[in-house]
């Protein structure tokens, strides 16, 4: 896999590499050998090519599914206030959203739960600034 690549399945809620390992690595260039650890020790050393290789070039076929990842727990959260607003919003509170969509006057945005310490009070807040692009 592709640093890129792993940055993005990490970001994504895969919990095999950190993206701040993984951008550490991409800028110095090292490749980074990941295996699974909870395989019995006896089954890992008589197959030393399980793994993934993150480097900055991996070969690969065109059209091969590099990764899935997946995340539980995640919140959609709509609002109708300019994005400006909201992002600045998210920024106060220290919430970092996992995708932003934009279409005419509607904001969502895919948060996770363990970014988001108080939910009612964030909802709140985005409908005083969806009252207020009304008014």
């Amino acid at each position: 896999m592709s640093y890129e690549e792993t940055q993005e399945m990490a970001e994504a809620g895969a919990k095999v590499l950190n993206a701040q390992a993984v951008e550490f690595a991409k800028d110095k260039g090292i490749a980074i050998y990941a295996r699974a650890t909870r395989r019995p020790a006896a089954r890992r050393r008589s197959r030393p090519a399980d793994g993934t290789v993150v480097r900055k070039s991996p070969p690969r076929m065109p059209g091969t599914v590099v990764g899935v990842a997946s995340e539980k727990d995640v919140i959609v959260l709509q609002a109708d206030a300019k994005p400006s607003d909201v992002l600045a919003l998210l920024d106060e509170r220290s919430v970092a959203g996992k995708q932003l969509h934009v279409f005419e006057n509607r904001v969502n945005m895919v948060i996770s739960r363990e970014n988001l310490h108080d939910e009612p009070r964030l909802r709140a807040e985005l409908n005083r600034a969806s009252a207020g692009r009304r008014s």
